[in-house]
């Protein structure tokens, strides 16, 4: 094994490898959030999926004696907003992105229902591994910027 040992004498240089490990925190989270949009601006997790037959209105019926019957649904206006309900929280090196609704596992979580997923709900895990490269890249270039406002590049 070989040991290398590194004597520094300024105290910019000093200075600088203080603030390192702050600086290059704060740069993990600002990463973090940054990819957890690019991760939920994905079709089928924030943006809802192609509407089918099912989200449309029945058509309207002639009802003899009464007359054109139209759609007379109620709507209680107490939907959770799945699609605005993404959380993302970035703490050091750890970005987490949560959505708040009560069926949100059930959606787009580790436990969606394959009927959530025939309809084309995507996993939220599984759209993360996906764009992997793109996580790389963005962590990079932020770690990079961070070097350079340190002086170390």
């Amino acid at each position: 094994m070989t040991e290398l040992k590194v004597t520094v004498d300024t105290k910019e240089a000093g200075l600088m490898l203080l603030k390192m490990p702050q600086a290059l925190g704060r740069a993990a989270e600002l990463a973090g959030k940054e990819f957890g949009d690019v991760v939920l601006d994905t079709e089928g997790l924030r943006e809802y999926p192609p509407s089918t037959a099912a989200n449309e209105a029945p058509p309207p019926y002639y009802k003899r004696g009464v007359g054109m019957q139209y759609a007379q649904g109620k709507n209680d206006m107490r939907s959770e907003r799945y699609g605005s309900s993404y959380r993302t929280s970035a703490r050091g090196y750890r970005t987490e992105i949560v959505n708040t609704t009560s069926y949100g596992p059930h959606l787009g979580g580790q436990k969606q229902a394959r009927r959530m997923a025939a309809l084309g709900w995507r996993k939220l895990y599984d759209v993360a591994m996906e764009k992997k490269e793109q996580a790389q890249r963005i962590y990079s270039a932020w770690i990079e910027r961070t070097l350079k406002q340190l002086g170390f590049k």
